[in-house]
């Protein structure tokens, strides 16, 4: 929510640039919906199954499953699941580290558009191309709540998923896609005998590492019945997890947090002749 000043800062500046509708550019939210829509941009979800697609050809998946997720389609009949494809589906939902509210998401990402709004309101200063950068430090990442959203998510995806089999439709690959490109959380394997009694050296992640989470794996386990695949899509690859062929070692794992550098990068504003780019309501007039 603007404040007032906020408010006649914003207001200014989109009758500067000639804005055909400036109380509906007040609100971001509502812009960026427009946005997508206008310039058909690929969804949240798309998004990172195309994450899995750039690395699919080094995953461990049948080269059967690998074509079906490359050419699965996107649901956009029903709320479930996310992708459809001959004999299966997948269903896409994200984790956080941050503390999630019910109605607002995660309260990292409410930090976000905050800040970017107040950033935002700094664009009329800006000439045509300029750009400049925000950096702030966020460390309320924790990995209690990890788990939590991740039990939470599964939970409602799976309640889903019980009653998109129970209306019959076929689904040989049950594929849950699980997104996390957080970069707060990081992991240390301690040295450890693998099933060979060779000795692994200790390893460190700069990211959460799924299949490294004995928990949590534990946890997935008990759905074997129900979803056929984890795929884990963090901001270096992609991790698969078969359930049905989970295996609990004795890896002890550090969960290290850290805090980290988020940085927001404002791009200047655009021209097309003399109509904004940043204007969605000029621009769906053009």
């Amino acid at each position: 929510m603007l404040n007032e000043k906020e408010k006649l800062d914003r207001l200014k500046y989109l009758d500067q640039i000639g804005c055909v509708n400036p109380e509906g550019c007040l609100h971001e939210i509502a812009c960026q919906k427009e946005y997508i829509k206008l310039f058909k941009q690929p969804s949240p979800e798309k998004l990172c199954l195309n994450h899995v697609v750039k690395h699919i050809d080094s995953l461990n998946l049948d080269d059967n499953l690998k074509n079906l997720i490359k050419n699965a389609e996107e649901n956009n009949e029903t709320k479930f699941p996310d992708f459809t494809f001959d004999g299966g589906f997948v269903e896409h939902f994200k984790i956080t580290a941050s503390k999630e509210m019910k109605k607002h998401g995660a309260e990292f990402q409410q930090t976000e558009a905050q800040k970017y709004r107040k950033v935002e309101s700094k664009r009329e200063d800006l000439n045509v191309g300029e750009s400049f950068e925000v950096k702030y430090i966020h460390n309320s990442h924790s990995y209690e709540n990890l788990k939590a959203s991740m039990k939470r998510n599964f939970t409602k995806h799976i309640e889903s998923r019980r009653k998109y089999i129970t209306s019959k439709r076929k689904a040989d690959y049950r594929v849950f896609l699980i997104e996390n490109f957080e970069s707060s959380l990081q992991m240390h394997i301690n040295p450890y005998k693998d099933e060979n009694g060779n000795n692994v050296p200790p390893q460190t992640f700069n990211y959460y590492s799924l299949k490294h989470d004995n928990e949590m794996l534990q946890y997935l386990s008990q759905f074997k019945d129900e979803i056929d695949y984890v795929l884990y899509a963090h901001f270096s690859g992609v991790e698969v997890i078969e359930l049905r062929s989970i295996k609990i070692t004795k890896i002890e794992v550090d969960k290290l947090i850290v805090p980290t550098l988020f940085g927001v990068r404002i791009k200047g504003v655009e021209k097309l002749g003399a109509k904004e780019l940043l204007c969605l309501h000029n621009l769906s007039n053009m």
